[in-house]
């Protein structure tokens, strides 16, 4: 009895252009560069703008989404998943760091339903597309990340820049003496009677 099993799109897009091991070995790859990516990302953050790493890492996944499209072969199809595993955790944690840190209201849920909305008509999208193979729509969402790290220069550019201090805690010989400040809450203060 022939054993069948259902693939992803993703693993038919590279399955039908290399040799047999290759779709469970971009997995493995997709597996093993996300492993310390959130790590990573999460240190990087610390010393580099949000804005400027999310668009670095949206940069790089654009170049991993479009590599297999324009260049056939295990070989980019490997890197092209340690791209998307390298980067795909960051960006969502990066772009809700990013939001919630701008202050906006409801600004992580707004970023998540944008997420959401994208998964969704993604494949909707570029369906029509998958009659003439995987290639047009690779480039197609590689396209739409690009626009989305184009975006996320332009955060760069508007950026409020006084938030970046949190990441670079001053020692005490640099810090001016000041006296702390009070905050009026607008509550009564209370009698000390």
């Amino acid at each position: 009895m022939r054993r069948t099993s259902k693939r992803s799109p993703a693993v038919a897009a590279v399955g039908g252009t290399g040799p047999g091991w290759l779709p469970e070995a971009v997995w493995v790859v997709v597996g093993l560069a996300a492993l310390p990516s959130c790590a990573l990302w999460a240190w990087a953050s610390r010393h580099v703008s949000r804005p400027s790493l999310l668009a670095a890492a949206l940069g790089l996944q654009t170049i991993g989404i479009a590599l297999p499209a324009m260049v056939g072969g295990p070989g980019p199809d490997l890197l092209a998943a340690a791209l998307f595993g390298a980067t795909f955790m960051g960006i969502t944690t990066l772009t809700l760091a990013a939001g919630t840190h701008l202050q906006l209201p409801r600004a992580a849920a707004t970023l998540s339903l944008g997420y959401a909305a994208g998964q969704i008509l993604g494949p909707v999208v570029v369906g029509p597309l998958l009659a003439g193979g995987y290639r047009d729509a690779l480039l197609v969402g590689a396209a739409l990340v690009a626009a989305a790290a184009l975006g996320a220069v332009m955060q760069r550019v508007r950026f409020p820049h006084d938030g970046e201090a949190h990441r670079r805690p001053a020692t005490p010989a640099s810090t001016p003496a000041t006296t702390p400040a009070v905050r009026h809450t607008g509550a009564p203060a209370a009698d000390a009677a």
